[in-house]
């Protein structure tokens, strides 16, 4: 359907599609960044989760030493530290995510009202 819509805007209006196709490399470049973004964050995040995951898998399979030892409360709050790494990581990508969303909206926003723009002066 784009397809067949791109080649019929070529062929009622070849000058004004030319210079509206000027802006797909602008587009991609960002939907690129945006899939790369994401991938990253999604990665980080699991990584921080794998470590406190681990960490608490660590702690079960002691749970005797751990018991015996009265050192719940110690391992309580290593376990949320490691989950407080998690978090952050979580922010920090999620914040970077939006940035990156947040530009390619802008890009098309600003698509948008150039498209108006030189529509108005191929009308006059």
């Amino acid at each position: 359907m784009s397809i067949f819509g791109v080649g019929f805007s070529f062929a009622k209006g070849w000058l004004y599609s030319l210079t509206l196709l000027a802006f797909f490399p602008f587009i991609f470049a960002i939907s690129i960044l945006i899939t790369v973004t994401v991938q990253k964050g999604f990665m980080s995040n699991m990584k921080e989760y794998a470590q406190s995951a681990g960490y608490a898998e660590q702690a079960l399979n002691a749970i005797r030493v751990v018991q015996a030892f009265g050192q719940e409360k110690l391992e309580k709050l290593n376990y949320e530290k490691y989950l407080g790494k998690a978090k952050q990581s979580g922010i920090k990508s999620n914040l970077k995510a939006a940035a990156v969303v947040g530009a390619f909206f802008s890009i098309i926003f600003f698509f948008y009202s150039y498209s108006f723009y030189i529509g108005a002066i191929f009308i006059t």
